[in-house]
This record gives structure tokens, sequence and C-alpha cells, in this order.
């Protein structure tokens, strides 16, 4: 019983700091699958979050048809892979991230994915404007 009392706090904890309309987010920062820094800049209009291997797919395939989607929107895509374990991340995900034709960040960290609001087999799209949150919707697809 107790373990369970201290899973939800926990679990409240990791999702009790979800960007929310009206914050900030000019320190939120994470690595390309290249392992360069990625940041939310000035200019940055979107967020896409994909949250499953099945909704990163469907927006492997949007980019791909779309190749300047991200550029035109001013829009950073990121993957959360926090649940994947850190061997088949390194092993197997980056490597076939790195084929890809856009750039991506990926979030490894539990408490970093869980900055992002999440609804299930859906994609988070958050609207910024210089740096603040404006709007959040979440989408079974792009656009």
């Amino acid at each position: 019983m107790k373990f369970l009392v201290s899973m939800l706090l926990l679990s409240g904890l990791l999702f009790a700091n979800q960007f929310k309309v009206g914050d900030t987010l000019s320190n939120f920062s994470c690595e390309n699958q290249f392992e360069k820094k990625m940041v939310v800049s000035q200019t940055t209009k979107k967020i896409i979050v994909a949250f499953s291997k099945e909704k990163g797919e469907v927006i492997k395939q949007f980019l791909d048809k779309n190749p300047n989607y991200l550029k035109d929107q001013n829009a950073l895509y990121l993957a959360d892979v926090s649940s994947a374990p850190a061997f088949v991340t390194s092993m197997f995900m980056i490597p076939k991230f790195k084929s890809y034709s856009f750039e991506m960040g990926v979030i490894k960290d539990e408490a970093k994915a869980g900055q992002f609001p999440k609804k299930d087999d859906m994609v988070t799209v958050i609207s910024i404007e210089n740096q603040v949150v404006k709007n959040i919707e979440f989408k079974p697809t792009l656009p």
C-alpha cells in the first residue's frame, strides 16, 4: 500500500510541472538525433511531440511527404523515447533517427517528457509566440 501511495505521489510530481498556456519556454532544450542542442527560439511557433512509436511513424510519414513543413511552420519536432531502455535507444533508435531527412529532438528523460501534456494516441501540438505557450492541442496526425 505504501508503495502504491509513493508511486502516485511521484507520478503527480513528475507531471505537476506540465507546460500550460502562458508558460515561457525560453529555458527548454533537448538534444537532436545528432546530440546537438535544440532550443525554443524567439522564432519557434510550434512544438510537435510524439509519445509513441506509432505516432512517431505518422509524423515521419507526414514530414517525408512535406519536407519543408518544420521550416515553414517554424516548428520543432520532439520524440519521447524516455520509456525505452537506454541500450535500445542508443543501439537502435538513434541510428534510425539519424537516417531521417529532418531534425528531431529526442527526449530521453522522463521528467523532461512529463513537462509536455499528452493524451493517449494523440500528437501534442503546442503553439508558441515569443517563447510563450499560446495554445495546446491534441491531434491524431499533422497538420
